[in-house]
């Protein structure tokens, strides 16, 4: 898909398209089971919900509903699902927060929390995800002025 394609998704304001290349891309689930009864959740539209879709057991007595954020990376977010695809290209484009206002219905603060949200994400992963540096044969060189910030040397701390 091209960026343009990207982009008309998310001004489209087409829900299940969009919750559609979040499942896609493993943000949203693909299914779910109901907590009461084990039963695997269906997705059904449900206008009453700013995604327009929620998971619904189908088990006549059961009948319970869930968010179709849940356990998800938007699951307590009050955005749009479209606003955050906007915001992740900008975000991946490395467009300035201050700018995001200029393609993204999103107050400065919300862009900055949401900026802040996938810094986190990205962080996490890496911390938690070891990768290897070099291999036989090649040497790395790794700068500390790039990895550490320069200690700031005042009149107090010359000797």
């Amino acid at each position: 898909m091209l960026l343009r394609q990207y982009y008309q998704l998310g001004c489209s304001g087409q829900k299940l398209e969009i919750i559609q290349f979040f499942q896609q891309h493993s943000l949203i689930k693909t299914s779910l089971n109901c907590e009461k009864c084990q039963e695997t959740m269906t997705m059904s539209e449900f206008d009453k919900r700013q995604d327009g879709y929620v998971w619904r057991c189908p088990k006549r007595t059961c009948r319970s509903t869930r968010s179709i954020r849940c356990e998800s990376f938007f699951l307590n977010s009050n955005e749009s699902l479209g606003d955050w695809l906007l915001t992740m290209l900008e975000w991946a484009r490395e467009i300035p927060v201050t700018n995001v206002e200029d393609f993204v219905p999103l107050s400065n603060k919300t862009a900055i929390q949401m900026y802040q949200y996938l810094r986190d994400v990205c962080s996490w992963k890496l911390l938690h995800s070891p990768c290897k540096i070099g291999g036989p044969g090649s040497v790395v060189q790794i700068d500390e002025s790039c990895v550490s910030k320069r200690q700031k040397v005042g009149p107090s701390l010359r000797s």
